[in-house]
């Protein structure tokens, strides 16, 4: 039978359900021996937590963006930008990126969005793909092509996306904006405020032609259009 080594931190208590290996208690720095098929089972009760995890962490920030927008104080207004902001994370955490050989998961917006501020101060110290976020303002649309993500808000010139499409053309570049059925343009998502419901959209066939996949757990909470 094969085994596999697990380390438990001190003090740490591990069971499996149906297992036979139970430890109460397990001393700093032991190790114990489990089989191939408990260490397989554990692993994916792992993956299941963060699945489960990461889903209501979108969920939550939905509801969120929904009490601060039926708010009306300047409080509200400014933690309602934050969410916004955060909007951006999330979707892009439940992204699958290729590999790309940047230091920097690089968040691209104009000099005119009114979200400016509030993605400043949220992406100060954030890391995105396992890399440390860089927040480029971008004033001309050369400036576009070293961005993982670009964000275009709904007070930007309508007009602004069609370029941002045709230079970003099939690069693996997540196109987010702030406008309803943008989408159906071509950005591969938006989001947007509506009856005090914040919604989201997505357009899975531009994001399979950017060499992009969306989770299951994206799909599940926005609007999808091919």
């Amino acid at each position: 039978m094969s085994f596999k080594s697990i380390f438990i931190p001190k003090g740490h208590k591990f069971r499996l359900s149906g297992q036979a290996a139970q430890l109460s208690f397990i001393p700093k720095g032991h190790k114990f021996r489990l089989s191939r098929q408990a260490a397989q089972l554990s692993f994916k009760l792992s993956v299941l937590t963060s699945i489960v995890i990461m889903r209501a962490s979108i969920k939550s920030t939905l509801a969120a963006a929904i009490i601060c927008f039926t708010a009306n104080n300047a409080e509200a207004l400014e933690n309602s930008e934050l969410i916004r902001a955060s909007i951006i994370e999330k979707v892009s955490r439940f992204i699958e990126w290729p590999t790309w050989t940047n230091e920097r998961f690089t968040i691209c917006v104009t000099d005119k969005s009114p979200l400016l501020p509030a993605l400043q101060t949220y992406y100060a110290n954030m890391s995105l793909a396992d890399k440390p976020v860089s927040l480029l303002i971008f004033h001309e649309l050369k400036d576009i092509k070293v961005c993982q993500v670009i964000y275009l808000n709904d007070d930007d010139r309508s007009d602004d996306l069609v370029p941002v499409l045709q230079l970003a053309g099939s690069q693996p570049i997540l196109i987010v904006t702030g406008k309803q059925n943008d989408v159906s343009q071509g950005a591969h998502v938006d989001f947007f405020v509506k009856d005090t419901r914040l919604h989201l959209e997505v357009n899975r066939t531009a994001l399979m032609n950017s060499g992009l996949k969306a989770s299951y757990h994206l799909l599940k909470v926005a609007r999808i259009v091919e």
